[in-house]
This record gives C-alpha cells, sequence and structure tokens, in this order.
C-alpha cells in the first residue's frame, strides 16, 4: 500500500506529528508555524509573531478593530503616571492598588493610537473609562508591548527558586515577546459554545451542558477585584456565559445555578473564558537548573518590577 507523504515525512522524523488546522481543517505538519492552506498560526502565537494589534479588537461596523501603538516611558510620561495614581489611590481610598490598576494608569498615559484613533488627544477620565470597557486580555497586551518598546525584550529574573529540587538560581533571563496570546481573528469568534463534562442544574432542568460565552470585559474584573477568589470567579461567569442550552435570552446565570456546578465543570468554564477573553499568557519555562528539570513561573505584572531591567523574584508580590 501506497504511504502518503505526511506518513513518510512523520516517518522520517518522529518529533513530527500530523495537525488539523483548527479554522480550515487542512492537515499539514507540526513542524510548520503556519497553516499552508489558510496561513493561520497552528499553535497560539508569540508576541513576537502576533505583532502590534490587538489578541480581540474594538467592535465597529461589523469587524474588530485591532491597530494600536504605545509610546516609551521617559522621566516626563512617569511623573504623569505617578500623579495619576496618587489620584487614583486617594479616590479608593486605599495606599495599595491592584496590578490591574496599575496597568490600565500606564495605558492612559503611553497609548497613542487606539483602533486608528489618536487617544491622547481624549481627556484622561474618557480614556480610562475606554479602557475599562475593553475586553480584558487587550490592554495587558498593550501593556506588555509598552514595556518592551521602553525597555527592550529582555527581562532579568533574580533569585528563583527551583520548583523541582528547591535549588536557588541565581538570575535568568526571560524575552518577553516570546510569551504566546490568545486571540480572536473575526466578530463571527466573539461567541463559543463549550460543553461540561458533568452539568448542572438551570431553571428547573437538570444535566445543562451546553453553554455559550464570551470574552469578559475589564469593567468586571475591577468590580470583582475586591471580592475573594471564588466570588471573582463567580463574577467573571456571570459576564461570560450568555447562552445556557436552548433557553436563549432566559440564560442569565445566578449564584443558586452556579451552586449546583461541580468542581470540574468550574475549573473548565474558567479555563476556557479565560482562554476565550484573549491576551497573553503570563507563564514562562525556566531551565537552567543543575537537577535538569524545567519549571513554570509568572512573570511579575507590578510596574515596578515588570518595568526594570530586573526583579528579584517574589512568590508573594508578582501579582
Amino acid at each position: 500500500m501506497n504511504k502518503s507523504v505526511f506518513d513518510l515525512l512523520s516517518q522520517a522524523n518522529p518529533d513530527v506529528e500530523i495537525v488539523t488546522c483548527k479554522y480550515c481543517g487542512h492537515t499539514t505538519t507540526s513542524d510548520q508555524e503556519r497553516c499552508p492552506h489558510c496561513q493561520r498560526f497552528l499553535k497560539l502565537p508569540t508576541l513576537a509573531q502576533y505583532g502590534k494589534k490587538l489578541p480581540i479588537g474594538i467592535v465597529a461596523d461589523g469587524k474588530l478593530m485591532k491597530p494600536f501603538d504605545v509610546r516609551k516611558v521617559n522621566f516626563d510620561v512617569e511623573m504623569q503616571i505617578s500623579e495619576s495614581w496618587k489620584r487614583f489611590a486617594q479616590m479608593a481610598r486605599r495606599d495599595q492598588l491592584t496590578s490591574l490598576q496599575h496597568c490600565l494608569t500606564v495605558l492612559a498615559h503611553t497609548i497613542v493610537d487606539l483602533g486608528g484613533k489618536q487617544f491622547q488627544d481624549l481627556p484622561f477620565a474618557q480614556r480610562m473609562a475606554i479602557l475599562k470597557r475593553m475586553y480584558d486580555g487587550d490592554p495587558w497586551y498593550m501593556y506588555a508591548w509598552t514595556r518592551i518598546e521602553t525597555l527592550g525584550e529582555n527581562l532579568e529574573l533574580l533569585n528563583l527558586e527551583c520548583l523541582n529540587c528547591g535549588q536557588k538560581i541565581a538570575s535568568c533571563d526571560v524575552d518577553v515577546t516570546t510569551l504566546e496570546v490568545a486571540t480572536l481573528d473575526s466578530i463571527q469568534e466573539l461567541t463559543k459554545v463549550i460543553t461540561l463534562e458533568d452539568g448542572f442544574t438551570f431553571l428547573g432542568r437538570e444535566k445543562c451542558k451546553k453553554l455559550k460565552i464570551q470574552p469578559t470585559t475589564i469593567s468586571s474584573v475591577l468590580n470583582a477585584s475586591s471580592l475573594s477568589q471564588a466570588a471573582q470567579k463567580a463574577e467573571q461567569i456571570y459576564e461570560a456565559v450568555v447562552e445556557v442550552e436552548d433557553f436563549g435570552d432566559k440564560s442569565l446565570l445566578t449564584k443558586t445555578d452556579l451552586a449546583t456546578m461541580t468542581k470540574r465543570d468550574l475549573d473548565f468554564l474558567s479555563r476556557q473564558i479565560d482562554r476565550h477573553t484573549g491576551g497573553p499568557d503570563w507563564r514562562v519555562e525556566i531551565d537552567g537548573c543543575v537537577c535538569g528539570q524545567s519549571f513554570n513561573v509568572l512573570l511579575p505584572a507590578r510596574y515596578e518590577d515588570f518595568f526594570s531591567p530586573s526583579f528579584r523574584y517574589d512568590l508573594g508580590r508578582i501579582f
């Protein structure tokens, strides 16, 4: 029997697998970066591959507007950011701001173009209002690019501890542009149908498993920032789920509905929402330990850590 070209390629290199493009359904090999038929990335693209366009974008005229541009942070811009943080803290009546509040304030002063519109010409309050209405992953993506424009791709992590053997790693260089980014390419992809494993009770019907989700927004994250971790997850789900089974417009989840959902389904649903909301994956793989095993850590998100050439790693203050 004659073997296909893909079979021969797979045999010639056991590390190469045959994969199907999730967008167009054509078959290719896993060593390809893009599908040769539709030119889409076969895996999640990195920041370097995806470039300066929003992972999801701004909905306008039936399509997603993705272009943006950011400027470097110089001393003058940093002083403006610092003053805005001070006012932010006074209004919030708290000394410490969350990483998201740090991020939004930085962007309010560094975005120069958003969706083809001049951003810095708008009043500060309007800039913040726009950012709060964006899909959650988009501001974080621009935040990463602001750091790249300001200090370059390299970030040195100091004082790491191997999660496998406990040995200290004095320093490790990370390329920020290698972070993977979840994206959506068309307005039709804004909603996605997923199927739970166990199902839950909704409007009296048991074992409801099919859900339609949408990306979450920055506003919902800010509103839930003072809540417990479980309550934050619930707020995320309330906004993301737009339809349950065939209930249509009646598909508005409540605390009572979530009470019957198993932890397995809750965790699965949260992961699906996070992936669908887009933006960078802050996990980086660290190797170089004497034990020979690699492990993952999260990059620090606070301004004083992320916007520095090096960072003394401390798990208690990365977010």
